[in-house]
This record gives C-alpha cells, sequence and structure tokens, in this order.
C-alpha cells in the first residue's frame, strides 16, 4: 500500500479526480457549458469585453466554480484523507488483534504485554506512526518479568495525532486554506464585473435618448449579474468546502482517537501526580530508614545480624586452609623427623664403622709393635748405653707420633663438630619459618647428633689416651728395665767390651737396620693412620651430603606444601577482597548521598544567611530606632529641665518684680502663676508622653521579637522543604531511571 502514497501517484490521482468531477457537472447540469466559458474567455483575451455581459457565460462560469470547488474536495477526500483513514485503521488492526485474546480490561493489558515486541515491530514500519510510536515506546516502563503489564508515563496523543498525516501528505496542510482561494477568486471575479458595470454606466450617462439608455441599462444590468453570479459561486464554494474540510479534519482526529484509545486499553497511564506522590512517599520512607541508619542502634543491629553470617564464611573459608596447614606441618615434622633420624642414624653407624675399624687398625699396629719391641728388647738385652739412648729416642718418637695422630683425631673431632654445628645451625635456619615444633625437633636432633658425636669422638679418644697411657706406661718400665740391665750389662761390659767391640758392630748394624725398619714401620702407620682419618672425613662428608640432599628434598616437599596452602590463602585473599569491594561499595553509595545532601545544603545555607542577614538588618534598624528615640527622649528631657529651669528664674524674677511691684502688677504675677503652672503641666504632659512612647516601642519590639523568632523558624522550614524538594527531584530522577531500567 505504501507505493500509493508515493507523491506523484497522488498528484495525478488528484488531478483526474478534480478533471472527472468537472467533466461529470458538465455533463449532468445544463447550467454548465465548457464551450461557452471557452469560447467567451479566448474572446475576452482576444478584446471583445462585451461576451463577458453574456448571461449563459456568467451562469457557466459561476457553476463551474462550484464544479471545481466540489472536484478539489472529492480529491482531497479520495486522495489524501482516505489513505489517511485507511493506514491508521489498519494499525489500530494490530493493536485489536493483539488485546483480541483478552476478555476484560486486565487481560488486555497482559495480552499486550506479552505481545508489546510484536506489536513494536511490526507499528514502527507504518508510514505514519511508525516514528511517533517508536518514540511513544521509549517512554513506556517495560517489566522485566513477564506477566506484568506495561506502564506509559506519557499518554499517546502526545506523539500520536492528526499533525503526523499533515507532516507526511503536506497537500493537508493547504486544505484549510482553500476556501480562502475561492472567496479571493469570487472577490476577484466581482471586481472585474465591477470595472464592466462602471464602464456601461458610462455608456448609459453618454447615451443622448431613452432607448440607447436603456440598452446600457441591460448591460450594466447583466454585468450586474455576473458580478453577483461569480461572488455567490465563490462565497458558495468557500462555505461548501470549509465544512466538508472540517468534516475531514474530525475524521482525521477521530481516527488517530481511537488508535491512540486503543493502544490505551493495553497500557497502564501513570500519571505525573501520581509519580510525584509516589516519589514523595519513597523519600519520606528514605530518609526514615536514613534517620534509622545514622543512629546507633541500626550499626548494632546490622553489627548483630552480620557477625554470625561473616564468622560462618570466614570459618568455613578458613576450616579448610586451617586443616591443610594443620596436615602439612604435621607432614612436614613427621617427614623432617624421620628424615634425621635416619640420617642421625646412618652418620652414627658410619662413625661408628668408620673410627672403629680405624681404631681397630690402629691397636693392632701398636700391639705388632709391642710384640716387636719385646722382640727388640729381648735382642737388645745387654746392649749398653748406646742400644738404651737409641730406644729412649725412638720410645719419644713413638710417643711424638702417638701425640700427633692424637692431636690430629681432635682436629678430626673439632672439625667434625664444628661441621654438624653449621649443618644444624643451617638446618635451623631453613626450618625456622616450618614453625616452633619442628624448629625445636631439628635442633634438639641435631643437638643429640653433635653430642653424640661428641660423646663417639670423646670415648674413642678416651680409649686411644688410655691405649696411648699403656703404651708409655710399658715403654717406661721397658726404659726402666733396659736401664737396670744396662747397669747390670755395664760392669759386666768392662769386662767383656774387648770381646763386644766385634759383637757391638755386628749388633749396631743390625740396630741401624733394626731401626730402618722402625723408621719404616713408623711411616707405614702414620700411612695407615693418614688413610683411616681420610677415609673416615669422606664417609663423614658423604653422610653429610648424603643428609643434605635429604633435608633439601624434604624441604623441596615443604615447599610445595607451602605453595598450595600460599594459592589457597590467595584464594581466601581473593573472597575477602571480593568482599571488601562490596563494602566499599556500599560505603560509596553512602558518600554519594552524603555527597548530594551536601550539595543540595549549600543553597539552603545560603537562604538561611539571607534571612539571617534580613533578621540582622531589622534588629539593626529597629536598633538605631530605639537610639533614635532615647536620643529624642534626652532631648525632650533637655527641654523640660531647659523649661523648668527657665520657669524657675521666671518665677524667682517675678517674685522679685512682685516684691518691687507688687501693688502695681497683681494680675501680671497671676498671669505668670498661671503661665508656670501650665509650664509645669504640659513638662509633666511630655514626660508622661515620653515615657508612654518609650513602654509603646518596648511593647512593639517586644511583638517583633516573637515575630521574628517565627521568620527564623520559617526560614529554617523552608531551608528543609528546599531541601526536601532538592532530594525529591535527584530521587525522581534516580528512581525514573530505575524504573526505565527495571
Amino acid at each position: 500500500m505504501k507505493w500509493l502514497l508515493w507523491w506523484p501517484i497522488r498528484l495525478t490521482l488528484f488531478l483526474v479526480i478534480v478533471g472527472l468531477s468537472v467533466f461529470l457537472f458538465d455533463v449532468v447540469f445544463t447550467w454548465l457549458d465548457l464551450g461557452v466559458v471557452t469560447m467567451t474567455v479566448g474572446e475576452a483575451i482576444d478584446g471583445n469585453y462585451e461576451a463577458l455581459t453574456n448571461e449563459d457565460f456568467a451562469y457557466s462560469l459561476a457553476t463551474l466554480i462550484f464544479a471545481f470547488g466540489a472536484g478539489i474536495a472529492a480529491a482531497f477526500l479520495f486522495a489524501n484523507v482516505a489513505f489517511v483513514l485507511l493506514a491508521v485503521r489498519r494499525s489500530r488492526r494490530v493493536l485489536e488483534k493483539a488485546m483480541k485474546a483478552g476478555n476484560s480490561p486486565g487481560d488486555k493489558l497482559l495480552a499486550y504485554s506479552d505481545k508489546h515486541d510484536d506489536i513494536r515491530g511490526r507499528l514502527t514500519g507504518s508510514f505514519f506512526v511508525g516514528h511517533a510510536f517508536k518514540e511513544f515506546c521509549e517512554t513506556l516502563v517495560v517489566p522485566d518479568e513477564r506477566g506484568k503489564p506495561i506502564v506509559n508515563t506519557v499518554r499517546p496523543q502526545s506523539f500520536i495525532n492528526a499533525s503526523l498525516a499533515r507532516e507526511r501528505l503536506p497537500g493537508l496542510k493547504i486544505m484549510p486554506s482553500i476556501p480562502g482561494y475561492f472567496v479571493g477568486i469570487g472577490l476577484l471575479l466581482t471586481f472585474i464585473g465591477l470595472v464592466l458595470a462602471l464602464s456601461k454606466a458610462g455608456e448609459a450617462t453618454q447615451a443622448g435618448d431613452a432607448d440607447s439608455m436603456t440598452i446600457a441599462l441591460n448591460g450594466l444590468l447583466a454585468v450586474a449579474s455576473f458580478k453577483f453570479a461569480t461572488s455567490i459561486a465563490g462565497l458558495g464554494t468557500s462555505i461548501f468546502l470549509a465544512i466538508f474540510f472540517r468534516i475531514y479534519q474530525v475524521l482525521l482526529e477521530s481516527s488517530f482517537g481511537k488508535f491512540c484509545e486503543t493502544l490505551e486499553n493495553g497500557l497502564v497511564y501513570q500519571a505525573p501526580q501520581s509519580i510525584s506522590a509516589e516519589m514523595s512517599q519513597t523519600l519520606k520512607e528514605q530518609l526514615r530508614e536514613l534517620k534509622d541508619i545514622t543512629q546507633g542502634e541500626f550499626f548494632s543491629r546490622m553489627g548483630r545480624e552480620m557477625e554470625p553470617i561473616v564468622a560462618r564464611a570466614v570459618s568455613g573459608a578458613m576450616t579448610p586452609v586451617g586443616d591443610r596447614i594443620y596436615e602439612a606441618v604435621g607432614n612436614i615434622s613427621q617427614q623432617g623427623t624421620a628424615g634425621m633420624e635416619a640420617m642421625i642414624t646412618s652418620f652414627s653407624e658410619n662413625v661408628q664403622m668408620g673410627a672403629g675399624a680405624e681404631l681397630k687398625a690402629l691397636a693392632e699396629t701398636l700391639a705388632q709393635m709391642e710384640k716387636t719391641l719385646s722382640g727388640l728388647q729381648n735382642e737388645l738385652r745387654g746392649s749398653g748405653e748406646d742400644v738404651s739412648r737409641r730406644l729412649s729416642e725412638a720410645a719419644e718418637g713413638l710417643k711424638a707420633l702417638v701425640d700427633t695422630a692424637g692431636s690430629n683425631m681432635e682436629e678430626s673431632s673439632a672439625k667434625s663438630r664444628d661441621a654438624f654445628a653449621e649443618i644444624a645451625q643451617a638446618l635451623k635456619e631453613s626450618l625456622s619459618g616450618a614453625g616452633e615444633g619442628l624448629n625445636a625437633k631439628i635442633s634438639s636432633a641435631a643437638d643429640a647428633s653433635a653430642r653424640q658425636i661428641d660423646e663417639t669422638m670423646a670415648n674413642v679418644l678416651g680409649r686411644l689416651d688410655a691405649q696411648i697411657s699403656q703404651l708409655g706406661a710399658g715403654l717406661n718400665a721397658i726404659q726402666e728395665t733396659m736401664a737396670s740391665e744396662a747397669a747390670r750389662t755395664e760392669e759386666e761390659g768392662r769386662k767383656r767390651r774387648s770381646d763386644a767391640d766385634a759383637l757391638a758392630d755386628a749388633e749396631r748394624e743390625r740396630a741401624m737396620t733394626r731401626t730402618k725398619e722402625w723408621e719404616a714401620a713408623q711411616r707405614s702407620a702414620q700411612e695407615g693412620l693418614a688413610e683411616s682419618v681420610s677415609e673416615v672425613a669422606g664417609r663423614l662428608t658423604a653422610a653429610v651430603e648424603e643428609a643434605t640432599r635429604r633435608v633439601e628434598a624434604r624441604f623441596g616437599e615443604l615447599g610445595t606444601r607451602f605453595s598450595e596452602v600460599e594459592r589457597a590463602l590467595a584464594g581466601q585473599t581473593l573472597a575477602l577482597q571480593g568482599t571488601a569491594g562490596e563494602a566499599r561499595k556500599t560505603a560509596d553509595a553512602f558518600s554519594d548521598t552524603a555527597q548530594q545532601i551536601r550539595v543540595a545544603t549549600p543553597p539552603l545555607i545560603q537562604v538561611s544567611e539571607r534571612f539571617s542577614k534580613a533578621s540582622d538588618g531589622i534588629n539593626e534598624s529597629l536598633q538605631l530606632t530605639l537610639r533614635s528615640i532615647e536620643a529624642a527622649k534626652g532631648g525632650i528631657e533637655t527641654l523640660a529641665l531647659s523649661l523648668t529651669e527657665a520657669n524657675q528664674r521666671s518665677g524667682e524674677f517675678w517674685d522679685g518684680f512682685r516684691a518691687k511691684f507688687d501693688s502695681v502688677d497683681t494680675a501680671l504675677g497671676v498671669a505668670v502663676t498661671t503661665l508656670s503652672t501650665a509650664t509645669t503641666n504640659q513638662t509633666d504632659s511630655l514626660r508622661d508622653q515620653v515615657r508612654t512612647v518609650d513602654h509603646e516601642l518596648a511593647k512593639a519590639i517586644g511583638n517583633l521579637q516573637p515575630l521574628l523568632n517565627d521568620l527564623s523558624n520559617a526560614a529554617g522550614d523552608l531551608a528543609d522543604s528546599v531541601g526536601h524538594q532538592q532530594r525529591r527531584a535527584s530521587g525522581s530522577n534516580g528512581q525514573s531511571f530505575e524504573r526505565a531500567g527495571t
């Protein structure tokens, strides 16, 4: 149907209807003769104005004007108004079809709410009401939930009315002015006829006889009939078109009105007054709630309500974390204890095995040395001072060797003890964050290990010292025996010296051989002891490295467990941050409310300050008036005193004068006395009047004081009212947006 509304088609249809109407009038009515009108107009154009006075032309022209007006009325009806009525009715049928399922008004509301989107999609494509309906839909409050009616805050007549048709069809804008055009045509033809009549009247006045005058008057009457016939046709057509165009306008408005009524049947209208009343009620409730919030009872109640919720949330969130931490610490403690016990056991076994084997080898070496020395003693028995001296040197060398071995063992023990102390300290520093219990266990294990090592090394050194002491005692005994034997053999040696020189040389060579063998045995003993110490140190190093690797592995597991705990704590931290974010939003909402109150407060403060300044100005004016009255009072009192003094002086003067001229001026004295009395009375009257004025002014000021208080209270009430109105306005905007969002 939209192609019919294209303006070239409507213009063509309009012209066709107008032409067809004129043609029908020419066929039906005998008054209209288009041939006469055409021929007469042609002759008038050629300059023959006499043809315009033809009576047939006048009636044909009047009928043509009426036919043209009727054609225009029909063209507007069928080429404009009918299209609008059909299009609007079609849009109204869409609404009626959507609400047809509802029997009651409530059912129609729900039916329209359910099909609102479909209706909007169809009506927005309408040629006349499409854009206006789209704009009207933007003012609707559509509920989020189905089954609730749609609320309109503006009546649809504000958007959808007959002006839409005039905007879409420009011909409807011209339609109201067309009757005026026909009035103008009638007046134009009237003035043309008037010009012709005047020309005919001139001819009548110039006629020389009665016949010529009669002919001129007949022409004048014919022109007058032309003039009045065209005027009647123009005015009649204008009235006819005005009536019909008004009917068209009523039809258009009625069509749009029915559409709006049908649309309102599916909506719930909420007037601005009801919105204002609801906003006022809501603001009162909010004010009451804000007053409750500002009191301590609200926070106490909120604390009582939030405490169990927060406690449950924190307990539920932290219980798994605590259990995981407890399990992790238990596992760490158990694994650390087992690892340290295994390390200490392995270390003790290695120390015992290494130290025991070395000491056993040392004991065997010493036993072999004892056997060798015993054999040497038997062989060298009776060898003399040289043998004794060499044996003493050998004993001292052996003792030095043993002392060196003991010091080396002590140094090795001290180094081992220091190394284990450093290991224990490193373990203690590494495990310091794992908990006091684990730290204590590791420290106690390290101390126990160090004490056990110290005790073991002390036992080993004690045994070694005892064996060395026994060896020294044996050597001393051997030395003493050898010394006694040397003394005994010295005596025998003197006897056998000569025989023993050769034997001594042989024995010297044999002793040198034994000494070399002893030195070789000593070197082998030193090398064996060094190898034993090196092996013990290697085993200790390997044991310590193994223990360190196990501890590192345990600490790696501990770090993994702590990473899991850290991730769990991070999750709880994020949850707590989310809770803190919600609390921060609530605090921001309270802050925004406080900021709005602060923004609304300065104008009220300014108004109250202005009222205060006005009150201060009134007080200052009254005070100035009071001071002026006080000053006037002082002046009046001064004047009264001056008059009193003047009266006294006059009295004294007249007393003296009377004493001198008593007999002469008695009457004057009476007059002066009367004047004095009158002056005194006047002074008293002035004083009383001043007191009365003071009293009345005091009373007036007292009466003004409540008025000033009332004015101050009214200013405060006005400030409160303005504040409430501003909060209502801000709240109404927020509420309207909130409703639009809902």
